[in-house]
């Protein structure tokens, strides 16, 4: 897989292309490569869309057997999710789908016993395809126990890894006075693990609903303070740049209609910040909140539509200021002050030197544009 494999222009955006991955990549590029990852229940048929590559721009999805489905359709997900591993295996074996192009494919299960009872019908082939597991609810209370078979697991496969995914969504990590403990007992007994895990989630949904909430479309998450306040701590935590995790932002709950005419492209005086036409509102702070998952840490997305996916891509690739930045500073082997290469900025080589080795990996897998006008062309 590669980003922007399907951008009609890109020679004309890109200063420097993105580079292909797939579920084989090493972990090191692989944690930093999930991009927008798709939510979708697991009793969905997926398998023909992937063949058939209908969905130009998925590079990981997640077959969910937990929220989004019912108890008593659990059966039925499994056998659908079981069927689909085999239709994509044998895709593969019959060369119409290379196994480089089939998406980083992660199965959310529903607990801890449904995790070890249906990973006992898997066998290493069918690992192949699938890249891991997500654990939701991950808490002091479950978490040994997940990273405990998700190493079983891992301990019979030689030539790749299956990775582990948890998500933090429990009240004792939202609620103040449990959280710092909480996650401080999270990320000791995750350490152990870490080389199978490959990214953290957060439940950003489920945040918002032990307070009784549910933001609007005009506001992003950054904006509810009990969530966003629980939010920072998950990062400071867990993206220190000598201990560092990756992270994914939580979903933004809103999308535009298919179709929907969003008169986005009409020059026209904006009365109103907030009540703008609906599409125009999801427009404005879906990009808002991407920027801001990007700016504060955040390394990949949940979304929960396809129509989703091209606004998080679109705000990924470097600039070419920054990455010449980057460079620069990586590359320079004593401290102190150099000019930036736009010679509008200060760069410090021992503070900003971590910023710049992040710079130069979300280069590798995004890409790196010219200026920042490719943002909108992207979109």
């Amino acid at each position: 897989m590669i980003y922007f494999k399907h951008t009609t222009n890109k020679e004309e955006l890109f200063y420097k292309l993105p580079k292909e991955f797939n579920r084989f990549s090493d972990k090191d590029i692989l944690k930093y490569s999930l991009g927008a990852t798709l939510y979708m229940p697991s009793t969905k048929n997926i398998a023909e869309k992937i063949i058939n590559k209908s969905l130009t721009s998925l590079t990981s999805l997640v077959m969910c057997f937990e929220d989004s489905i019912d108890e008593s359709d659990l059966e039925n997900a499994e056998h659908n999710v079981l069927n689909t591993i085999k239709i994509i295996k044998r895709a593969v074996i019959e060369n119409t789908l290379s196994i480089t192009d089939v998406p980083l494919i992660f199965l959310r299960v529903r607990n801890i016993k449904q995790f070890i009872d249906f990973t006992k019908n898997l066998n290493t082939s069918d690992y192949e395809i699938i890249t891991g597991f997500i654990f939701p609810k991950f808490d002091d209370n479950n978490a040994e126990n997940y990273l405990k078979h998700l190493f079983m697991i891992n301990e019979g496969l030689n030539e790749f890894c299956v990775y582990g995914m948890p998500i933090f969504e429990t009240e004792k990590i939202l609620f103040a006075e449990t959280r710092k403990e909480t996650l401080n007992i999270l990320k000791t007994i995750m350490f152990p693990y870490k080389k199978y895990i490959l990214n953290i989630r957060v439940g950003g949904t489920d945040f918002s609903s032990k307070f009784s909430l549910r933001r609007p479309d005009f506001l992003t998450l950054y904006d509810i303070k009990t969530v966003s306040n629980c939010l920072s701590d998950i990062l400071n935590f867990f993206t220190r740049y000598n201990d560092e995790y990756t992270i994914s932002a939580p979903v933004y709950e809103y999308y535009i209609k298919a179709g929907k005419n969003t008169g986005l492209n009409n020059q026209r005086n904006i009365t109103s910040l907030v009540f703008t036409n609906e599409a125009e509102t999801i427009h404005n702070t879906m990009i808002k909140e991407i920027l801001l998952d990007r700016h504060n840490g955040f390394f990949g997305k949940t979304v929960i539509h396809p129509e989703q996916i091209r606004y998080f891509l679109a705000f990924q690739p470097v600039t070419k200021e920054e990455y010449d930045d980057a460079l620069l500073i990586n590359n320079y082997v004593k401290t102190g002050i150099l000019k930036s290469t736009g010679e509008n900025k200060m760069n410090e080589v021992s503070p900003h030197k971590n910023w710049a080795k992040k710079i130069i990996k979300r280069a590798e897998i995004f890409g790196v544009i010219y200026d920042r006008n490719s943002y909108e062309k992207l979109l």
